[in-house]
């Protein structure tokens, strides 16, 4: 079929993931030059989403279904493994593609499509959008025309902890996805240094996290042929810590330096010699400064441009598969000569760890979360224990990607799947809960009905031991005692979902217990630090080493009842490894007498921050101040960004008359789209940004005792506090990219 200038691009979008639901969908059927005829994904789920957002668009689950005379290009969204032989088949039969990065799996498939374009006279393009931001052209022509001198070298951080809406888990496997964060955000960031300094390039070292799986983290060392000299940089790319996104290119008399999510300005730092008084950064701007109201829908709609400018007008193609075989190599080289990447704070080696040889395999659920994906971490490399990775959702599986194990989605209210798990294990250690936060009913159900469901599953299959993740929040912590004990505590009075949920799920396991030959525990693990967690990720630990911390005078004197993560994760391996007693009930703490001011202390004094101890203020005395009317619209603020509106949006959304302006507005400004999405992940609790005159509170005077666990699993032995700490603020350092 002759494409002409006057009839649309007939094109076929394959693999109907995240991309295409949020960008490539919307942009493409909101233009007259483009025109889908049709859409293909193998999940029968997504399959009623597409069907469901887009009634008059044609879903099939396999290219072959599609009459080959009804299109002539295509967009490649599916998982990377795919690309090859697919892109492969479209190109042998005609069409037109515009592939996803990374183009292929390695440089040899990446070569092949290119000369298959190339012999077909085909148009192949790799959506590499970035790289045709306004501020790339500006940071290349002032390297290139010396206007701050010669180029000396360049640094390019680029790293946060995933968030990708994911709908699956192809992303974190090696099968799928070919490789980790080098995969992901490599070919972006190789394509710039490419674009900037040129395709002569050599790997001088690689190093990255991967054990038995795909890397979270990865640093290279490249030297480019620019300017017939050598040039020297790095480059640090990573899923798990926050790295920000920036590249700096060291020029003779100032630093340029460009971000990642900057479309238009580059930041020039100029070198301040002594005799200079310069205090303020320069900033350049594009010199088309109508481009920088752009929409982000409009700059990733550039690449669409691209590819139909070059099929329809013979137009240069900035984003061409040739373009990017370089990067494709030098991917290539990192694999073939990794190095390893190791930390302090993740080693597993020094853990004194039971026999675990009486456990086969075991299922975790909640694996993708804080002690979850620890529990699998040590597992996977101190024993041979198959393990069953229980995941609900797949963009917080990023730490357990690191290793060759089973990951599956699953559901607690989905009695099918978890017996089709459990057929293939003998243990289970439950770490999940509901974390539909906002919806309490759903929160609940999953915490509770969810834990019955897995019991009863537990049962049927033959599950020989099952440990239950409880909290603190099930019990009452305003207690008189000096200690508080499994003997002489009593359940919680609180009736916030988090503490009813987790009070109910454990009455529902000791209930479940009185009847079954399972060796049954229920763990109630005091607040957890350590590396990953969220008392530094979203608690008060984050503030502490962020603005400093303030405490009441009775908090600063209370034991801060907190465990180190590898001590938690011990004692879950000791009582597997006991055959003693068939149902018991544990509290786990580091058990001594270290107060809350001894805690947040080590973390602001070693990050230079303040803790200070003063009375409690009073609650909301600031809204004093505050008119009625500021109030008025704080609330209006809060119900627009609602659980509850995004609902009554979705709603609307999807109803087949009223939502017809809603699904055209979406299809016109993918943006809109984002804000209808829940992107909140599983926390623990709702977020707050604590003030230092707002002090902490210590909900107990009591030391919580692990003494029963200690007496009868003698042998365990945790990591002491002053090692754990330090470990904490390496990784912490880590983590946030804080010099030390």
């Amino acid at each position: 079929m002759t494409v002409t200038d006057s009839t649309p691009l007939k094109t076929v979008v394959i693999g109907a993931g995240a991309i295409s639901q949020e960008w490539h969908l919307p942009i493409l059927l909101g233009r007259s030059d483009f025109t889908v005829v049709a859409v293909v994904d193998r999940s029968p789920k997504t399959q009623a989403l597409l069907s469901k957002a887009y009634p008059n668009l044609a879903v099939y689950s396999d290219i072959s279904e599609i009459e080959d005379s009804i299109y002539d290009a295509a967009i490649v969204a599916t998982p990377v493994a795919f690309h090859f032989e697919i892109s492969k088949q479209l190109l042998n039969t005609g069409k037109h593609v515009l592939v996803e990065k990374p183009i292929a799996l390695n440089s040899v498939q990446a070569s092949e499509l290119v000369a298959v374009a190339e012999k077909n006279n085909l148009v192949l393009g790799v959506s590499l959008y970035r790289r045709l931001y306004p501020s790339v052209v500006l940071l290349k022509t002032l390297i290139h025309e010396k206007v701050w001198g010669d180029v000396k070298g360049f640094t390019f951080n680029w790293g946060d902890l995933y968030s990708w809406s994911a709908s699956s888990l192809g992303n974190m496997t090696k099968e799928l996805a070919g490789g980790g964060v080098l995969m992901d955000l490599g070919p972006h960031a190789l394509d710039w240094l490419s674009e900037l300094f040129g395709h002569d390039v050599e790997l001088l070292s690689y190093a990255d996290d991967a054990v038995t799986g795909i890397e979270t983290d990865c640093c290279l060392k490249l030297k480019f042929n620019f300017a017939n000299k050598p040039l020297e940089g790095t480059l640090a790319l990573s899923r798990i810590r926050k790295l920000g996104g920036e590249i700096v290119v060291e020029c003779t008399d100032a630093n340029l330096m460009l971000s990642v999510g900057e479309r238009f300005n580059v930041t020039v730092l100029p070198k301040i010699h002594e005799s200079e008084n310069v205090k303020n950064n320069l900033v350049y701007e594009c010199s088309d400064t109508s481009q920088d109201s752009e929409q982000w829908f409009e700059t990733f709609a550039r690449e669409h441009d691209d590819f139909i400018g070059a099929i329809k007008h013979k137009e240069h193609q900035k984003l061409s598969g040739l373009s990017v075989l370089s990067a494709a190599r030098i991917i290539d080289a990192c694999y073939a000569n990794k190095l390893d990447l190791r930390f302090d704070w993740n080693d597993t080696k020094n853990l004194k760890i039971p026999d675990l040889s009486g456990v086969k395999s075991i299922f975790i659920t909640g694996a993708s979360g804080f002690v979850g994906g620890r529990l699998v971490e040590i597992l996977a490399e101190r024993t041979d224990i198959e393990i069953f990775a229980g995941i609900n959702n797949p963009n917080k599986a990023t730490r357990l990607s690191r290793y060759n194990i089973n990951m599956v989605q699953f559901d607690l209210n989905d009695l099918s799947s978890i017996g089709e798990i459990l057929k293939r294990c003998d243990t289970v250690v439950h770490c999940a809960i509901g974390t539909a936060y906002g919806d309490d009913a759903a929160v609940y159900k999953t915490t509770v009905d969810g834990t019955t469901n897995l019991l009863n599953a537990a049962e049927q299959n033959g599950i020989k031991k099952f440990i239950h993740m409880s909290s603190l929040a099930a019990i009452d912590m305003n207690s008189p005692q000096s200690k508080i004990t499994e003997n002489n505590c009593v359940e919680s009075p609180e009736k916030s979902i988090y503490s009813l949920s987790k009070l109910d799920a454990e009455k529902s396991v000791s209930a479940h217990a009185t009847q079954s030959a399972m060796q049954i525990t229920i763990l109630r693990p005091t607040t957890i630090y350590g590396p990953h967690s969220p008392l530094f990720m979203i608690g008060a630990g984050s503030q502490a080493i962020a603005n400093g911390i303030c405490l009441t005078e009775a908090a600063a004197l209370s034991p801060s009842n907190s465990v180190y993560i590898d001590n938690l994760i011990t004692s879950i391996l000791f009582r597997l490894d006991s055959e003693t007693s068939q149902f018991e009930v544990y509290f786990v703490n580091d058990d001594d007498t270290f107060t809350y001011s001894d805690f947040y202390s080590f973390f602001t004094d070693n990050f230079g921050k303040k803790l200070t101890i003063g009375p409690v203020s009073v609650k909301n005395s600031r809204d004093k101040e505050r008119g009625t009317v500021s109030l008025i619209l704080d609330e209006i603020k809060q119900i627009a960004k609602s659980n509850e509106l995004r609902k009554l949006a979705l709603k609307l959304f999807n109803s087949d008359k009223l939502g017809t302006p809603a699904r055209w507005m979406v299809a016109k400004f993918p943006i809109i789209e984002s804000k209808l999405r829940d992107e909140s992940g599983p926390v623990y609790t709702q977020r707050k940004n604590i003030e230092n005159n707002q002090p902490i509170e210590s909900s107990t005077k009591a030391l919580v005792s692990m003494q029963k666990f200690k007496e009868e699993l003698p042998a365990y032995h945790p990591i002491d506090r002053q090692r754990a700490l330090r470990l904490t603020e390496s990784w912490l350092r880590f983590c946030f990219n804080k010099t030390l």
